[in-house]
């Protein structure tokens, strides 16, 4: 076993790794965001990172593209006690929205400090919104770059990651999981409403990201006849069952899906639009 000690933003943390694995996997185990589009194959040199200790050599890759003192991710297998410096840094999140004239029907319907969470789980990015159910307002919005990048830039590289290794799908769904739980107590504790208070969640994306939210393997999309598990005809989940951190007896609604690669996002969109009335 190997002493990992992390330092990000002059943050330090230490874990304790497997000898053999890559700094890559190390950094996905333990919640770290690091930009990986080709999602670990050694294709893309973008996942860089400083590394000190008992690591592998740089391979040929590494020595022609990495300038001194730099790694790759990927291609760094950790041998020993070492010390990776990660950079912190950030995305521009668009959570503009214009307001719409809709009649308000929540899924939950409670007089009383009734609070919803809108989430939009993008490939790149997240965005949220905290609303009062009973009005129909935006109390709050929160944006982040979607943590599952680690796992690859696109769909595709994300379900061949799950393809290759199921636990994959757990440790995807995870990831953006324990993002949206941080932004829902953000959101709450900066406006002063008790967790308690949100009763439902509406989540969309395209079909792929809420198959792995949903935590439903999403690899038959990937390989012909590219017919997706469900379309979320039905999709009204218990909010706990998800992994959700609001009220204990909260309802969480995945929007339907049209097909494999038209997913929920576009339903919503569709639907806010009201396209069918131009």
């Amino acid at each position: 076993m190997a002493l990992i000690t992390i330092i990000k933003n002059n943050i330090k943390k230490t874990c304790v790794v497997t000898e053999g694995t890559t700094v890559l996997n190390m950094l996905i185990e333990n919640g770290e965001k690091i930009y990986s589009p080709c999602g670990g194959n050694g294709t893309c040199g973008k996942c860089y990172v400083g590394v000190e200790g008992n690591v592998s050599e740089p391979c040929d890759v590494e020595i022609a593209n990495c300038p001194n003192g730099v790694r790759l991710a990927c291609k760094t297998i950790i041998l020993g006690d070492a010390t990776v410096f990660l950079e912190n840094s950030k995305m521009e999140v668009c959570t503009s929205v214009e307001d719409s004239q809709i009649e308000i029907d929540p899924i939950v319907k409670n007089e009383n400090d009734n609070y919803g969470i809108a989430i939009d789980i993008g490939t790149t990015t997240v965005a949220m919104y905290l609303c009062d159910c009973n009005t129909g307002s935006i109390v709050g919005v929160k944006g982040f770059s979607n943590p599952q990048s680690s796992f690859g830039a696109d769909v595709i590289s994300r379900m061949d990651k799950i393809i290759k290794d199921n636990s994959s799908l757990n440790l995807q769904k995870n990831a953006v999981l324990t993002e949206i739980n941080s932004a829902i107590l953000e959101l709450s504790n900066t406006n002063n409403i008790d967790i308690s208070s949100i009763h439902s969640a509406v989540i969309c994306g395209n079909t792929v990201m809420q198959h792995i939210f949903a935590g439903i393997d999403p690899s038959t999309i990937a390989v012909a006849p590219f017919e997706a598990k469900t379309l979320f005809e039905n999709g009204h989940y218990k909010a706990s069952d998800l992994g959700l951190n609001i009220n204990l007896n909260g309802t969480c609604l995945l929007a339907p899906c049209v097909a494999s690669y038209v997913g929920g996002d576009i339903t919503a969109g569709a639907f806010l639009s009201m396209v069918w009335n131009r």
